[in-house]
């Protein structure tokens, strides 16, 4: 069994037990609303890990632009060094 907790009508949370202070429902673990807000709560996980992901891989190409202009930039201050 969960208990969901409304606001306005609206599910704004479920819990494995009683909270004190707040008017709660209690119903079944497979109850529509539970499956529901499980489902959209995985969607939005899966989207902060993809976005994450991406940026990750953005930030590494990003680091090795850099490390590649100071390389160049070295090489260049060694060039004008010998001159």
């Amino acid at each position: 069994m969960r208990y969901i907790r409304r606001e306005k009508g609206k599910m704004v949370g479920h819990y494995a037990n009683p909270t004190p202070g707040y008017k709660e429902e209690e119903v079944p673990d497979d109850h529509p609303d539970i499956l529901a807000w499980t489902a959209a709560r995985e969607e939005v996980k899966q989207a902060v890990r993809a976005d994450a992901e991406r940026r990750g891989k953005e930030e590494k190409a990003l680091y090795s632009r850099v490390a590649a202009l100071e390389e160049k930039l070295l090489k260049l201050s060694k060039v004008k060094g010998k001159t």
